[in-house]
């Protein structure tokens, strides 16, 4: 018998969810899984060096529980690294920075739903952020003990208008820089403060601002390579913004002669002063880092990029 149209097309129903102390033995997430179905499970853990905190051996009891006891089929482990687990600042870029890493190509095919009670309160808050800002679209749900029958999970709806939340919409937005690069002659401003960049600490950069003008997803190497375009577009960019500087191009140039690719050896040097550059200009951490090429995931699967809206990026010729 063959499926119908409207079996083959439904969506993926897929959780994500930080991993909070109080999910083991049984917590929120387990509370939720025997409530309700879901195609994947997505655990968030943060490293913790408590042994009564140890997040990921709270996230593998979780799915050791989801699988011995069927709730679903396939659950993904995500590591986040963080320096304050109360600070909704840094969450926020590294949470936003996970589901578009994660889901962005999937969203025609799945819809997701985060469950927020598991973390922190900074975490719980990030998340109803993410979807007061329209940053990501998701379902959010509140799970709390079950009493009688009663179904226990709530829809968290967007737009509330709480004065907490509205408070912390207006900080973010006011953290997000205003970053202008002109090509040529090459400049990059930073709320009206110029940066100086190398000649290939400039061209990295205007590769990764491009990619978030135009929302991509974030760079991702190849065991310790990055993709071809890049070296491709580095060349490109110098012959365009310092057509007379060659000393500094030639590496490159006998990399594409050779069919080579640039190394995270060579970029991450680039990455550190860029970073270091940009940091010198505010007094605020939590504002530099929209404008930093920052890092995401583990080792020989890390992704690059820039966490900052389009509209708040400026590329003039």
């Amino acid at each position: 018998m063959k499926k119908t149209n409207s079996v083959r097309n439904k969506k993926k129903e897929i959780l994500i969810s930080f991993v909070g102390k109080k999910d083991k033995p049984k917590g929120a997430i387990l509370t939720l899984l025997e409530a309700k179905r879901f195609d994947e499970v997505n655990l968030i853990w943060t490293k913790s060096n408590k042994e009564e905190t140890d997040y990921f051996k709270i996230a593998g009891y979780i799915e050791e529980k989801i699988y011995a006891t069927k709730l679903c089929k396939k659950v993904i482990l995500h590591p986040m690294q963080l320096k304050n687990v109360t600070d909704h600042n840094e969450i926020y870029i590294k949470l936003l920075t996970l589901c578009k890493n994660q889901f962005e190509t999937r969203l025609n095919d799945i819809n997701l739903t985060a469950a927020i009670s598991s973390g922190t309160p900074s975490m719980h808050t990030c998340w109803v952020l993410m979807s007061e800002l329209g940053d990501f679209p998701m379902i959010l749900l509140q799970i709390y003990k079950p009493k009688h029958s009663e179904v226990p999970y709530v829809e968290v709806k967007a737009g509330t208008g709480l004065p907490k939340i509205t408070k912390l919409e207006e900080e973010i937005f006011g953290l997000k820089p205003e970053v202008t690069l002109t090509i040529n002659p090459p400049s990059l401003t930073i709320d009206n403060q110029k940066v100086i960049l190398g000649a290939i600490e400039f061209c990295y950069y205007r590769y990764f601002l491009i990619r978030a003008k135009s929302r991509e997803k974030y760079m991702q190497t190849r065991g310790f390579e990055l993709p071809g375009e890049v070296l491709e577009c580095i060349i490109e960019f110098h012959n365009e913004s310092f057509p007379n500087q060659d000393q500094d191009i030639l590496g490159y140039r006998k990399m594409k002669n050779k069919e080579e690719q640039i190394t995270t050896d060579r970029f991450l040097p680039n990455r550190s002063k860029i970073n270091k550059k940009i940091r010198r200009i505010f007094n605020n951490p939590n504002r530099s880092r929209y404008c930093e090429i920052e890092s995401d995931g583990m080792k020989t699967a890390k992704k690059y990029g820039i966490n900052l809206p389009p509209e708040k990026i400026k590329i003039t010729k």
